[in-house]
């Protein structure tokens, strides 16, 4: 028989029985007196779960119970002081277990319905829209009902889902924001954190009397007092960056303060270096007592500040949190959960305060009902989270480089970005504008051939994150048709060497060079040998014969721009560079 907790062992623990509803009806009594031990637990950061222990001696629960797997299941409960019963969780079973040995036991396990967002990985896109927005749109794909969905600020250009469950996408927009997300009271919701300051009412327990145990700790390890987030932005050429005070809202003591608490451990500062005047604005300098936190895109353009701030407000808010955690256990009450705002009494004036349960655990068996809690802000303690990283912020990391195909080449901010779709990963996955390396390309010139809708192309990822692609250049395949007037690479027996080299354009206009056969004319110069080598301003043309005999001639500018325009070049400054 299971018996005691994962805590101390009291004689004086709460006798009750909590009351177990199956596709909406209560069990049947026969059925209802083999309950051994329901555990329910509720958690923050990931949903919540329940387990139910039957004694069925003669192995028929299994069978004749209805306990199938998808039965909806709910389980309500009382308190040693107040017989009102509470709902403690709304699921569905997923799992049916036996134990049988001297003593037999089936056990059912379920967990709340967002553990349908567990399942499937999934590749997609989300163009101009908010967090909050792209949380109804995938509650409702799973025919989840909503509850209180607080609207976020920023309508990003590109949200992006990237071979992640759609538990693990949630969870990480919400982490990024410091919101929560996740089931409760039967309905999905996506809410801003509970503040223990303001608002929710709070929980009293007093120790020694409905407070059995309380461990809890203050510590200024880690801490920063301002927490700094900092972002390139391709489309300005700058760095960006947003800050604020490291806080938490998951707890109120006298000597908690992330911000006072840490300030005697900071290094002083250091008077700031001259600036290079050639390298012209880059942005702000970190702040030199700040928490800097790098690895996280924050959009482009004219949106970036905004998402900036919106994004370290969660990370101020995960950093803080590490400020003040504890756990204990407390006597069976229906009302503590997870989310619930403990006022704890009784343990000294250091730690008398709000406390904000992250996780508890309610357990119902032998030994009576006892609930078992834990408050360490919006930090992963358990093994689980520990080794399996349940706090999943960023999205998975594509690294290195991989291929892709263009879709889009009408950047809206005409900075000559493009859209790529990563067909391996899904053909519904369209990135975010991506800016594309050019040779040559500085603050007045670049050889400006971008690639076209359909092309293939070579991409990698800013630290690895598919939110910030580039496009290294364009690739060749079976598809491929450029001609420069003959093969690329001639095979003589078991040897070959480059035949052809040069530009071809769009419209089979080319620059061809050949190492083999007599002389190319050139669209731009007879008998010429060799493509173009542009200079400032003008096109100059030269051949491959010795340098005795090479013949040079020039094009004005305006007349250049109206050929390479009939060619299908660029016709911008940019094109005049060399390549």
């Amino acid at each position: 028989m299971t018996t005691g907790s994962a805590y101390y062992h009291l004689d004086d623990r709460t006798r009750v029985v909590p009351q177990v509803r199956a596709g909406g009806r209560p069990l049947p009594p026969e059925l209802a007196d083999r309950i051994q031990r329901v555990v329910v637990d509720t958690h923050r950061l990931r949903p919540d779960m329940f387990e139910i222990t039957f004694l069925d001696r003669d192995l028929t629960v299994a069978r004749s119970s209805g306990l199938a797997v998808g039965t909806a299941i709910g389980i309500t409960s009382g308190s040693a002081a107040d017989g009102n019963q509470i709902e403690l969780i709304s699921g569905e079973v997923t799992a049916i277990e036996g134990s049988y040995g001297r003593v037999n036991r089936t056990i059912v396990r379920g967990y709340t319905q967002d553990h349908r967002l567990q399942r499937s990985r999934r590749s997609r896109s989300f163009p101009n829209r908010k967090d909050s927005d792209v949380v109804r749109e995938v509650a409702r794909e799973y025919g989840l009902p909503l509850g209180t969905v607080h609207p976020t600020r920023t309508v990003h250009v590109h949200i992006g889902q990237v071979n992640q469950t759609d538990w693990e996408f949630l969870r990480g927009r919400a982490d990024a924001l410091g919101y929560d997300v996740g089931v409760v009271d039967g309905k999905f919701c996506f809410t801003r954190p509970v503040d223990v300051r303001r608002g929710k009412r709070p929980l009293a327990v007093e120790f020694p009397f409905g407070l059995r145990v309380f461990r809890p700790r203050i510590t200024a390890g880690n801490l920063a007092p301002t927490t700094e987030l900092r972002v390139w932005d391709p489309a300005d050429r700058r760095a960006r960056s947003a800050s604020a005070p490291t806080a938490t809202t998951g707890v109120q003591l006298p000597d908690a303060d992330p911000g006072t608490l840490s300030k005697p451990f900071q290094p002083d500062s250091a008077p700031p270096r001259a600036a290079n005047p050639a390298l012209g604005e880059l942005g702000p300098a970190p702040r030199p007592q700040a928490f800097a936190v790098t690895t996280v895109p924050a959009g482009t353009g004219s949106g970036i500040d905004a998402a900036a701030r919106e994004a370290v407000a969660g990370a101020a808010e995960q950093l803080g949190s590490t400020v003040a955690e504890a756990d204990g256990e407390a006597v069976g009450d229906p009302r503590l959960r997870a989310g619930t705002v403990l006022e704890v009494g009784g343990v000294g004036p250091v730690f008398d305060g709000r406390w904000l349960v992250t996780r508890a655990v309610h357990t119902y068996d032998v030994d009576g009902y006892f609930t078992a809690f834990e408050v360490s802000g919006r930090q992963e303690r358990s093994i689980l989270g520990l080794t399996a990283g349940v706090r999943t912020a960023p999205p998975q990391l594509i690294p290195g480089v991989v291929c892709g195909v263009v879709s889009n080449i009408g950047d809206p901010d005409g900075l000559n970005r493009v859209q790529v779709v990563l067909p391996w990963l899904s053909p519904e996955f369209v990135s975010d504008w991506a800016p594309v390396a050019l040779a040559g390309a500085s603050t007045g010139a670049a050889a400006l051939f971008l690639p076209e809708v359909g092309d293939e192309v070579l991409v990698a990822f800013e630290f690895g994150d598919p939110r910030r692609p580039y496009v290294l250049g364009g690739l060749l395949n079976r598809k491929s048709k450029p001609d420069l007037g003959g093969k690329p690479v001639l095979t003589r027996g078991s040897t070959a060497t480059v035949a052809w080299r040069g530009l071809v354009s769009p419209t089979g206009t080319g620059w061809p060079s050949t190492t083999n056969g007599p002389p190319v004319r050139s669209p731009r110069r007879p008998r010429a040998r060799s493509c173009w080598a542009p200079s400032a301003g003008t096109w100059r043309w030269s051949s491959t014969r010795s340098p005795a005999r090479s013949r040079c001639g020039a094009r004005t500018a305006a007349r250049s721009t109206s050929r390479r325009a009939a060619a299908g070049w660029s016709t911008s400054a940019a094109a005049r560079s060399s390549t």
